[in-house]
Order: structure tokens, then C-alpha cells, then sequence
């Protein structure tokens, strides 16, 4: 998206300050400010690795892009099953997008989608899961 832009000093005030200033969904804002507080107390590198992958994911998309659902999958791209089911049960998206989350392609969210937005689902999930593996292994593939 941004690809000349240079990655915050402070990614952590950068995540807070986008996720406070975008209008999203079903408290996704509060959720996901609840999500970084979590980390904050139980895991403050975990925190500084998601946000950086926030930030990732949003300069890595096209221009014409939401860049939403990156962000947000960034975010979220480290949580445990656990953590992305008590911070992301409303949103269901967000919550197929990152790879703590097995997706059931005959549930009833995913057989209703358009081939469009499943092949979104498939495009971000790869890009995080790669992603992921990066951060955790502390190596660019």
C-alpha cells in the first residue's frame, strides 16, 4: 500500500491510534483495544509483534484495498484459539482470516459468502500464516 512508508517507533501507539480513529463494526475498536490491554499484562513482546504486524499487513496491501481487514488480521495474527474467540466472537471475518482459527467451510457464515469475499478469506489467511511463521521463527521466508 505505502511501500515508501517507514515502520513506526512506536508500533504499539500506532496500532492504538489507527484502531481508536476507524469506524468499524460491532465494537471491534473496544475489542480489539481489550485485546491489546490483555497483552499488555500477559505478554507485552507478543503485543510489540502484533502491532508490528498491523502495520505489515496494512502498507503490504493494494492502494484501492480496505486496508481493515489487514490491519485487523495483523493484530490478531498471533492470538491463541482462545484469545481470538473471546476478542473476535462477533466478527466473524476477521476471525476466519487469522490462523488460530480453523475454518469449516460448510458452517453457515462461510457457505454464505460470495466467491469474492471467500477468496478474500483465502488471500489474507495465507498472507498471515506466512506472516505468523515469520514473526515466530524471527526469519523473513
Amino acid at each position: 500500500m505505502h511501500s515508501h512508508s517507514h515502520a513506526p517507533t512506536d508500533p504499539i501507539a500506532w496500532a492504538r491510534r489507527i484502531n481508536n480513529r476507524w469506524i468499524v463494526h460491532e465494537g471491534l475498536n473496544s475489542r480489539s483495544n481489550a485485546y491489546m490491554d490483555h497483552l499488555q499484562k500477559t505478554d507485552p513482546e507478543r503485543l510489540r509483534l502484533s502491532c508490528m504486524a498491523a502495520w505489515q499487513m496494512t502498507h503490504s496491501g493494494d492502494a484501492l484495498e480496505d486496508p481493515k481487514p489487514r490491519f485487523y488480521g495483523g493484530l490478531f495474527c498471533l492470538a491463541s484459539p482462545k484469545e481470538a474467540k473471546q476478542f473476535l466472537s462477533h466478527h466473524e471475518f476477521i476471525l476466519r482470516i487469522i490462523p488460530a482459527f480453523s475454518i469449516n467451510t460448510e458452517d453457515r457464515f462461510t457457505k454464505n459468502l460470495i466467491p469474492a469475499t471467500k477468496e478474500q478469506i483465502t488471500q489474507l489467511r495465507s498472507e498471515l500464516a506466512k506472516l505468523s511463521k515469520e514473526i515466530q521463527t524471527g526469519s523473513p521466508s
